[in-house]
């Protein structure tokens, strides 16, 4: 695989997307090597991390409940009173959610 510089797939803040699979079975094993070598690539070189802010149905939960389902270290941009009294970043301590910044 080579590299050049300058803008890449899934580098400087761009978002990873896959390509269309191919039609063809022969051609799957270079598509998923291709795909896999790409993600890898973008999850060990990018230089930042950007997370979509979470916002609250008011409708479908209380200001306390926070995210569905939230698993141990889960990290969330969130808005104000969805898991806080303020909007920023939490972390899931497993019980709560514990503002970072």
């Amino acid at each position: 695989m080579s590299f050049t510089r300058g803008p890449r797939r899934g580098f400087a803040g761009e978002r990873w997307t896959p390509k269309i699979a191919p039609d063809k079975p022969e051609e799957l094993p270079k598509y998923l090597f291709d795909e896999l070598q790409a993600l890898s690539d973008h999850l060990i070189r990018s230089d930042k991390l950007h997370l979509e802010r979470t916002h609250m149905n008011t409708d479908e939960r209380s200001p306390d409940s926070g995210p569905d389902k939230p698993n141990d270290g889960d990290i969330i941009y969130a808005d104000q009173d969805v898991v806080g009294t303020t909007s920023g970043l939490y972390y899931y301590n497993g019980v709560n959610w514990v503002s970072i910044a």
